[in-house]
């Protein structure tokens, strides 16, 4: 019966080997349950609220969370970066209290890169030659001397 109804035919008479036509509490007329419901018997799609960031938000959690991690002489590489600002588990270092952790939990990874790329093409991160750490290599990032500057004006917009 479904497959009469997707093809637009109307099924008139019961087999008697089809689920429909053998299920003793069902009628032949009556929809399958496997007939997807309409629209208005749906649950409505619930989707995670996304924060509502200003551009310069964004820049300013994105320098700030990094000069937050390379103050201390640390070294971090873009990934590692992405992944404290989503709060990932996999994210650099001790993390516990570091107040930009998870700040951008809302957005896809791949955002966050295109962010945090769009900050070393404008100059406001630099990048190190290629650093080995525990036996891989990666291109560690650091605010530069133009972000520092830019997050001294912009400093209402840390946490």
């Amino acid at each position: 019966m479904v497959l009469a109804r997707h093809f637009g035919e109307t099924p008139t008479e019961v087999c008697g080997t089809c689920d429909n036509c053998t299920h003793k509490e069902r009628k032949p007329d009556m929809p399958s349950p496997f007939d997807p419901k309409p629209a208005s018997r749906q649950p409505p799609l619930v989707l995670k609220p996304v924060p509502k960031y200003s551009p310069d938000e964004i820049t300013a959690l994105i320098l700030g969370c990094l000069r937050h991690i390379t103050g201390g002489a640390g070294q971090v590489g873009r990934s590692g970066l992405v992944h404290l600002l989503m709060g990932k588990r996999s994210a650099f270092g001790t993390t516990a209290n570091n107040p930009y952790k998870g700040k951008f939990t809302a957005f896809r990874v791949r955002e966050v890169e295109n962010l945090v790329e769009k900050l070393v093409l404008t100059g406001l991160i630099e990048e190190h030659p290629a650093t080995l750490v525990s036996g891989k290599t990666y291109q560690a990032i650091q605010v530069s001397d133009r972000g520092h500057l830019w997050l001294e004006e912009h400093q209402h917009l840390l946490p």
